[in-house]
Parts: C-alpha cells; sequence; structure tokens
C-alpha cells in the first residue's frame, strides 16, 4: 500500500505528532493533544465536537510523509485536502477506503488548496501547491487524526481545510451503543 500502517483505533490518523488542529475561538492545539469534548473548527466556520475515541495509527514500517511548499513533511499521502476543484489526496484510492463515500481524485502539483487566514470571521485563502516535499518516517512512528461525535466533515490541519478520514461509525462506537 502507498500508506503502510496499523491502525491503533480504527483507522484514520494521518498527521505527525505537533500538527496544529484549530480550534473554534481561534485557539490550537497539537493534533496528538485533542480529546473529547474539544471543539474544532470545520471548513465552513461550525464546531465539530471530538469524541471520546483517540485516533491513532502506528506506522507498520517505514513510510513517505508529505508537506506542501516550504513546509516540513506532515501527512500521508491518504488524507483528502479541499481544494478549489474539490477533495483531494496524494493517494486518493487509500483516502476513499477510510470513507467509501467521499469522492477524491488526484491531488498533484499546480493544484490549489484552502489554507485558514482568519478564525473571526472564518476566512480562506488559496495556495497553489508548487511542490511536495517528502521525508520518510520510520516504522512504530505514530500518526495521528480526530473523530467528531456530532458528525462534522472537515477541520483545519496545519491550517489547511482536511476532510474527517475516519468512518463515523466505528467498532468502538458500536460496542459502546450496544453496552448502554
Amino acid at each position: 500500500t502507498p500508506d503502510n500502517y496499523q491502525s491503533s483505533g480504527g483507522g484514520g490518523g494521518c498527521f505527525i505528532k505537533g500538527t496544529e488542529l484549530h480550534l473554534i475561538g481561534g485557539h490550537t492545539i497539537n493534533i496528538e493533544d485533542v480529546s473529547e469534548g474539544h471543539g474544532v473548527l470545520t471548513h465552513h466556520g461550525e464546531t465539530g465536537l471530538h469524541s471520546d475515541e483517540e485516533v491513532g495509527v502506528t506506522l507498520t514500517e517505514d513510510t513517505i510523509i508529505y508537506g506542501i511548499n516550504d513546509m516540513e513533511a506532515f501527512f500521508l499521502g491518504s488524507h483528502p485536502f479541499l481544494t478549489d476543484e474539490g477533495w483531494k489526496a496524494i493517494h486518493p484510492e487509500w483516502a476513499m477506503v477510510e470513507n467509501p463515500n467521499r469522492l477524491v481524485s488526484q491531488l498533484k502539483e499546480g493544484d490549489r488548496v484552502y489554507r485558514l487566514v482568519n478564525t473571526d470571521p472564518i476566512k480562506h485563502e488559496l495556495v497553489t501547491i508548487e511542490w511536495f516535499s517528502a521525508v520518510q518516517l520510520k516504522a512504530g512512528e505514530t500518526m495521528h487524526g480526530i473523530h467528531y461525535a456530532n458528525g462534522g466533515d472537515s477541520y483545519h490541519a496545519n491550517g489547511f481545510i482536511v476532510a474527517v478520514n475516519y468512518p463515523s461509525i466505528t467498532a468502538g462506537r458500536i460496542m459502546k451503543g450496544l453496552a448502554k
């Protein structure tokens, strides 16, 4: 597979430790620090309430991660970014494995992605991808993502609008529901 990882929580962790996650009110936290009840800023400016599920994956072998333009590499190629042409990922076939109902096409140089410039009021700019940086992470590294309790579909990672690339209904959520 293009991105080799084994989920510790059901799938979807696509960002390295230290990736900034934008919360409601203009605050940011590192993605690995998000927890139940955090109000995450969606691309529509609404609140996505983080669930009690921790989204983390452990890389099972050395894996390439990517950055955009002059940014250090911070994401797996399977993660969808919002462009002016819709959702795109470097490896769209793997993005759609996580969320088969989301149409994802190929993210490439020349595409324009949305990046947050202001939270009050919410405002984005289009950033043209001139190149991708790439580095190899060693097996055993942990990647992070988020999961909403209230069904949000996007968030901002290092300012970029990205999709929630984690199934809304997971085995863990079903088991908790059955236990109640």
